[in-house]
């Protein structure tokens, strides 16, 4: 019960800021809202496979690839596999995990981490934010495995990377920021601060996207 109480009172801190998840169209009005999911009872697995009907080619099986995660999150893929984050319960016991997407056993990239949110990757690494406030953290580890090394102090939720820079959001307050760090470390770049609550980030070559949560936008920032 008090790992479930933990759990619920981080759900509900992170409600407000979490709302918006991923880029869609550049907007100053109200947008589409996507909560965190609901923290699954305690010891909960399924081994179930599925199959579901769409709209689009018909109907497809649904495979699972890993049981008892505790509070997965962020979910990125390489072509070769899935990495994710588990929350866990508590604010120090957090996990990067990995597994081919054809199946297997899943690997623990780096644990012992605080609260991590979502991921991304490269050919090389893994990237991802710890977001507890006052001290999260901006973290990767090689994909290969290895040390986790700290990129910059960051409370998340968001992050993606482009070929040269890890690129994230610090949406805990109404004065937030859209930050920016070479992969291999260094000074971190103020993009954009007095964001309201911003969340989900996004890059491609020219430009950052992200939404803030407290404005309802979805905001472009040029010459990245």
């Amino acid at each position: 019960m008090a790992h479930l109480t933990r759990r619920l009172v981080r759900l509900f801190a992170w409600s407000t800021q979490a709302r918006l998840l991923g880029i869609a169209v550049i907007a100053s009005s109200t947008v589409a809202a996507c909560s965190l999911p609901a923290f699954p009872p305690e010891g909960t697995t399924s081994t179930k496979t599925s199959t579901s009907t769409g709209t689009g080619n018909g109907s497809g099986a649904t495979t699972i690839l890993a049981t008892g995660q505790d509070s997965p999150t962020g979910i990125a893929i390489d072509g070769r596999s899935v990495y994710w984050t588990n929350m866990g319960t508590s604010y120090a016991d957090g996990t990067v995990m990995t597994v081919p997407t054809g199946g297997g056993n899943p690997i623990t990239l780096a644990s012992g981490q605080n609260n991590p949110q979502y991921v991304a990757v490269d050919g090389e690494s893994a990237y991802w934010t710890n977001a507890v406030s006052p001290n999260g953290t901006v973290m990767t580890v090689p994909k290969g495995g290895g040390t986790p090394s700290i990129l910059a102090s960051g409370e998340g939720p968001g992050i993606t990377i482009d070929a040269t820079s890890v690129y994230w959001t610090n949406g805990v307050s109404p004065s937030g920021t859209v930050m920016m760090v070479p992969k291999g470390g260094g000074t971190p770049t103020t993009l954009a601060s007095d964001q309201n609550f911003p969340c989900g980030i996004a890059v491609d070559t020219a430009s950052v996207y992200w939404t803030s949560v407290g404005s309802g936008t979805v905001v472009q920032l040029t010459q990245k």
